[in-house]
């Protein structure tokens, strides 16, 4: 009897952390998604602003970006991009 109530206890503990290390694996994917939410948006601010005429055709290929690093660089390019060619090079898009 005592076995049993010692392994229910062990048990309920390997539970509990099981349940804490989820939650924060959990928390951890949301935080990422929501950086790479906001980062997607800031991307297409600018391009908006910057080349609206792109932004149709970018706006897919925005949404498909799931890595923080490429959105980031991206964001920096399409900022100090010359042109709207240099854009459409740095978003794959066809020409026009």
């Amino acid at each position: 009897m005592i076995d049993d109530l010692a392994k229910l206890s062990l048990f309920q503990e390997y539970r509990a952390e099981g349940r804490e290390e989820g939650l924060k694996e959990g928390m951890i994917k949301g935080e990422k998604r929501g950086l790479v939410k906001g980062l997607r948006e800031a991307v297409i601010q600018i391009i908006e602003s910057r080349f609206p005429t792109l932004l149709s055709q970018a706006q897919p290929r925005i949404q498909k970006i799931r890595k923080t690093e490429e959105l980031k660089t991206l964001m920096v390019q399409l900022l100090t991009a010359s042109d709207e060619a240099a854009a459409r090079v740095l978003l794959r898009l066809p020409d026009a």
